[in-house]
């Protein structure tokens, strides 16, 4: 006998059951944690879901972020510019890995060059620049980012606030102008300025980094309130210090691996002295050997509170801890990195410390402890906000507890172990503080202290 036909009930799906604001709120969230690089094979993923899906991505919301590759079609760049519908934009620019013209070791031929991509940026993203918030763009070579900026560098906006340009890849320190030839294709690096900025009037984060290089183009540029500089090859000094003496609302300062035009240049005195960024709060410090240290003497930060130093080589250290000891009186935050030096380079340090609260030194040489142990000892009542000290050690709670008496502070942040010399119970660091009459210990992630002062 034949089993009667029933029908079936449809099963709930969540668009039956949840709200049209709940279901907006869940592809927002899916689409801010997706990478910008697939961002648009996501974003289409979810307009195929279903109809509901479809329409809730029409938004203009969801498609403010752009990424442009050598991939990327005119017709599809135009058609996100349309849909993001004149709301503000986060645009990245991706040409590191284009083919050249007599490249025999790409192996993808189909993709466009640089020339090819600058003119679809030309044609495409020009008359939408206006509205551009956030800007990145990369290149491997000088005259890729010349070109892939080139036009956009002219189009006058007051919505720019955000830029981070990058060349080519992590370079060593001892770059030279024979190396950045080589680097721009064999030929000597395109005669400036390079740097587009007097029409972005705006601009309040500038990140230029590897081997971008640098001209007077950013002097007029006031608003600025975060300035990154990192493995920037071939620099006047006298270009920076006028860059920084336009700033007057800037906080943070990031200067790392700067080499200058010269050796020479590094060690003569530049036009510009003196300059007094009084507003900066933030500086990030690195230098690994070469002169970078000598732009220090001639900078003045009254409000500085968070102080990052990575430094290599006594010699270096010994001659930074005398140059950056004015700026060292109204630090709070102290970190040092990697410090690869006599202990009576550091003392030079601690000497200029007024108003410290923290001192980091968990990236250091363990002969800084050493060296931070003896002045605390003799000289513990100019720190009078000491608070916390962060170590490379491996501590039970006995040692823990006689630091913390002995150095008369609230907090160690070390690793801890069960048995002197022993291994570390975790790989997460861990807070001892006292607690009554005795110590307490918290797991402690060990963040870099310059993002955690953020």
């Amino acid at each position: 006998m034949a089993t009667p036909y029933t029908p079936q009930t449809k099963m709930a799906t969540i668009n039956d059951t949840l709200s049209i604001d709940i279901l907006e709120e869940i592809v927002a969230i899916l689409l801010s944690d997706t990478s910008i690089q697939t961002l648009a094979t996501v974003r289409q993923q979810t307009r195929d879901t279903c109809q509901l899906w479809r329409l809730i991505t029409n938004e203009a919301i969801y498609w403010k972020r752009i990424y442009i590759s050598r991939r990327t079609k005119p017709d599809f760049l135009a058609w996100q510019l349309s849909q993001s519908s004149g709301i503000p934009l986060v645009i990245q620019i991706e040409g590191r890995v284009i083919p050249r013209p007599n490249d025999t070791t790409e192996i993808i031929r189909s993709v466009p060059d640089v020339n090819s991509m600058a003119s679809m940026i030309d044609s495409c993203l020009v008359p939408e620049f206006h509205r551009v918030e956030t800007l990145r763009a990369e290149a491997i070579h000088v005259e890729d980012w010349i070109a892939l900026v080139g036009a956009i560098s002219q189009c006058a906006t007051n919505c720019l606030r955000d830029v981070e340009f990058t060349i080519g890849a992590i370079n060593p320190p001892g770059m030279i102008r024979a190396h950045l030839a080589a680097l721009s294709r064999g030929g000597p690096p395109p005669a400036g300025p390079y740097l587009p900025a007097s029409k972005w009037h705006n601009v309040r984060s500038l990140k230029l980094k590897d081997l971008i290089p640098i001209s007077g183009e950013w002097n007029g540029h006031a608003n600025l309130t975060t300035l990154d500089i990192s493995a920037t090859h071939q620099v006047p000094k006298q270009t920076i210090l006028t860059m920084l003496r336009a700033t007057k609302r800037l906080r943070e300062l990031v200067l790392e691996d700067v080499l200058f035009a010269t050796d020479l240049d590094a060690s003569t005195t530049p036009d510009v002295t003196g300059v007094t960024l009084h507003s900066v709060e933030r500086l990030k410090f690195m230098n690994w050997g070469n002169q970078t240290w000598s732009i220090l003497q001639h900078l003045k930060m009254p409000g500085l509170k968070v102080l990052s130093l990575t430094l290599m080589g006594a010699k270096t250290f010994e001659a930074v801890a005398t140059t950056c000891g004015h700026l060292l009186n109204t630090v709070q935050y102290l970190q040092l990195k990697f410090v690869a030096t006599p202990a009576d380079g550091e003392a030079a340090i601690w000497k200029g410390l007024c108003d410290i609260k923290t001192i980091d030194i968990t990236q250091s040489r363990l002969e800084t402890w050493d060296s931070l142990e003896d002045y605390v000892a003799s000289n513990r009542e100019m720190w009078t906000e000491l608070a916390e000290i962060r170590i490379r050690q491996y501590l039970t709670r006995k040692q823990a507890s006689d630091i913390l008496e002995r150095e008369q502070v609230k907090s160690v942040v070390a690793w801890m172990t069960q048995e002197d010399g022993g291994p570390p119970q975790s790989m997460e660091m861990t807070k001892f503080e006292r607690k009554g009459d005795k110590v307490g210990t918290t797991p402690k992630i060990a963040q870099d202290l310059w993002n955690e002062t953020k």
